[in-house]
């Protein structure tokens, strides 16, 4: 059956007359309307008067006047209107929540612009209450984002540093954020539409790279392998596509250690039947076309290389790095398994 539902109101103000019904909403089943309708006095949200609505159709053998429907189509007809108003009134929460989200974000930012720094050769509780106080702004600020700006930002905001321990790690941070901050304005401003479809502005999930960062490991330090990982990400989103290649090829020839090896090509042939073609297209097709840009003499006519070559070897290459991850933390499954 196809129906069709066209609400007239969901705030009843009630009827100047006692005689006329107020008109809450249309329904069409099949092309026939039907007219659902509350009580003259009725006053308030619609869906508290759901119980006393009645159906009415219009008499196709007499102008102007109506016929009383009662039974399955009185009850799917209020059955529709309900689910309607209930959407509307979802909505308008969204709405509102979405508003003052909004909202307490411009604060947060006009806090943010007036934040007073200090050095570390202040007083040590001044430091700590900088510390404190920028920490908790950046949560906030971080939390308030989501669902509220575009991926793109939020996305870019994933990558401000949040392992505050010092005044130079809010140094740091802050100087990140003092980037973000100002695509943030402009959204708040002249907002676009958050989508999940909306283009992809990182390479390496900042879940994955916040994770790596956080791996303690008696053999290897992994500060150059979560720098390289920021950077590409930072290539990616800048549209720096020979970059964004050269330091995954960088990658693979900085992480073969961790499994025991000393290159890449070692890794590749030395790993696990479940993840060997993986590894195998990084070294075969990654590798070859980071070669390609980095040793390619100029020609008489030439392209710079987009986005859409690199995002097929995302997949491959965040497996890797979860085997690194796998490896430096030997309770997840490794490569060889």
């Amino acid at each position: 059956m196809n129906t069709k539902t066209v609400v007239e109101q969901s705030q009843l103000r009630g009827a100047n007359n006692d005689a006329f019904l107020q008109k809450v909403a249309t329904v069409y089943l099949d092309g026939d309307e039907y007219r659902v309708l509350a009580p003259p006095k009725a006053v308030g949200e619609a869906l508290d008067w759901i119980e006393h609505f009645s159906v009415r159709q219009p008499n196709k053998e007499s102008f102007h006047s109506e016929i009383l429907v009662e039974g399955a189509f009185r009850i799917l007809a209020i059955k529709l209107v309900r689910e309607e108003l209930e959407k509307m009134k979802t909505a308008a929460r969204i709405s509102s929540r979405e508003r003052n989200r909004k909202s307490r974000l411009r604060e947060l930012l006009d806090d943010f612009s007036r934040f007073r720094m200090c050095g570390p050769g202040d007083d040590p509780d001044e430091q700590t209450n900088v510390i404190e106080s920028y920490r908790y702004m950046l949560i906030n600020i971080k939390a308030l984002s989501r669902g509220v700006l575009s991926s793109d930002v939020c996305e870019q905001l994933e990558l401000v540093p949040s392992d505050i321990e010092s005044v130079y790690n809010v140094y740091e941070s802050k100087a990140h954020l003092d980037a973000v901050c100002i695509d943030i304005d402009a959204e708040l401003s002249d907002p676009t539409t958050p989508s999940s479809t909306a283009p992809r502005t990182s390479l390496v999930a900042s879940k994955l790279i916040e994770d790596l960062s956080k791996v303690k490991s008696d053999q290897f330090d992994v500060t150059k392998l979560t720098g390289y990982c920021k950077e590409i990400n930072s290539s990616f989103y800048h549209g720096n596509v020979v970059g964004c290649l050269l330091l995954m090829r960088t990658v693979l020839n900085h992480v073969p250690p961790v499994f025991g090896h000393r290159n890449f090509g070692e890794v590749t042939a030395n790993a696990g039947k479940s993840i060997k073609d993986n590894l195998e297209h990084l070294e075969s097709g990654l590798r070859k076309l980071a070669d390609l840009y980095a040793h390619q003499p100029i020609r008489k006519k030439e392209q710079y290389p987009t986005k859409s070559q690199v995002e097929p070897f995302r997949p491959q290459f965040e497996v890797l790095l979860h085997e690194v991850l796998g490896r430096l933390q030997p309770a997840t499954p490794s490569i060889d398994s």
